[in-house]
């Protein structure tokens, strides 16, 4: 059999100059369009109905809560959360690594052993104390 050249015509060429771009969140990896498609997307027997979410946004300052709803304009707030309020309902001890000092403090359940059944009433009782002795303010290094 003989050698056949491939020949790319005309139209090979403008099928790949027809290129486009990905949004640009999309390049930077910073929206899943799909997954914000499957959230917003609404079930055809609910016809105009609110179709709420809650959005988490961590910045270098803070965290934001919001819960929002999709319209097709834009997203509209129904009403966000800062972490910087929350010292208006007494929490005040750090507000970014607050949970992780909780876990620290109640520590996990490693010191059972090799028992069958767990005390369940003196564990209650030791995490409560540990809980209150984590609360008084000479523990959190603060005056």
């Amino acid at each position: 059999m003989g050698f056949v050249r491939v020949v790319k015509n005309k139209a090979y060429f403008k099928r790949y100059q027809r290129y486009q771009v990905k949004f640009r969140r999309r390049r930077e990896g910073k929206t899943d369009y799909n997954a914000q498609k499957c959230l917003v997307i609404q079930d055809k027997n609910k016809y105009n109905i609110l179709k709420y979410r809650m959005t988490v946004r961590v910045t270098n300052r803070g965290i934001i809560c919001q819960i929002s709803y999709a319209r097709i304009e834009e997203d509209i707030i129904v009403c966000p959360a800062y972490a910087h309020e929350l010292p208006k309902y007494s929490v005040k001890v750090g507000l970014t690594n607050y949970a992780w000092r909780m876990a620290q403090v109640l520590g996990p359940c490693t010191h059972i052993g090799d028992q069958e059944e767990a005390p369940g009433s003196w564990l209650w009782i030791s995490a409560v104390r540990r809980l209150q002795w984590a609360s008084s303010s000479s523990h959190w290094g603060v005056n």
